[in-house]
């Protein structure tokens, strides 16, 4: 696993290079979705033969934030984040009108395709979209408990091809993390290690850092040495990592 020190949009645009080096236009899963703001960058930087949006759009999302009732002192209750969504997250109206948003935001695009449903119960319809042929890029941004997290990396991985990769979203370790009760770095380690039975090399995870707060702790757990600057390899030809990269320490 690749845990990079970089900006989310810095990280589309070595995509993008290594997408037209290899000439490919990619076809992409994002799993969990909100509004289709992170979507909508997704489709105009990637420029995608197809892009697959898969959310619940639930308030069950509420319900698995924690296996705490109630959470714990160091774990805010879900409540905490609902100025993030605009209203109250134990309502389903709310999450009714963020799907709506999204189905609006992409009703003109046909790359788009959106699927309701909880991303395990996804996969087949995932699969099926795109005729079974593999995927290039799946953006993990659903959950963020460790236990959905690796379901999440260790069921759509089948669906990655030789030349593909996972990009998973708070990717870290942090304050704000802990409070947020964040599983996504230990299952990215986790799905990392992991041997199933695939057709072809598994995907490399790219773990995207979002706090600043995160960055030493991320660094100094997940990568070994130091690089002066960011490097991509598309290696067409050869068994993973499928893309390597990796930026310098941070300060």
């Amino acid at each position: 696993m690749k845990v990079c020190d970089i900006d989310r949009n810095l990280m589309y645009s070595v995509l993008q290079h290594g997408y037209r080096a290899l000439q490919v236009q990619p076809y992409v899963v994002e799993l969990g979705v909100c509004k289709g703001g992170n979507a909508q960058q997704l489709l105009q930087r990637l420029d995608p033969a197809q892009l697959v949006l898969v959310d619940s759009w639930s308030t069950a999302s509420n319900r698995e934030y924690c296996p705490f009732d109630p959470p714990p002192s160091w774990i805010d209750p879900p409540e905490a984040y609902d100025f993030y969504f605009g209203s109250p997250t134990w309502e389903q109206a709310t999450w009714d009108r963020l799907q709506d948003v999204c189905q609006q935001r992409f009703a003109a695009e046909p790359r788009v395709s959106i699927v309701r449903s909880p991303t395990a119960d996804a996969l087949s319809a995932v699969r099926q979209l795109n005729q079974g042929a593999p995927y290039n890029l799946i953006y993990v941004d659903a959950s963020h408990q460790y236990e959905d997290v690796l379901r999440d990396l260790m069921l759509y991985q089948e669906l990655v091809g030789a030349n593909g990769a996972f990009m998973l979203n708070d990717c870290c370790l942090s304050d704000a993390g802990l409070r947020q009760n964040l599983g996504v770095l230990e299952a990215g380690e986790t799905s990392s290690s992991a041997e199933i039975s695939r057709p072809w090399p598994s995907p490399t995870p790219i773990g995207q850092i979002s706090s600043s707060r995160a960055k030493a702790a991320c660094w100094s757990r997940c990568c070994t040495g130091a690089w002066s600057r960011l490097s991509i390899f598309p290696l067409s030809c050869c068994p993973p990592p499928v893309w390597c990269a990796a930026t310098s320490a941070p300060t």
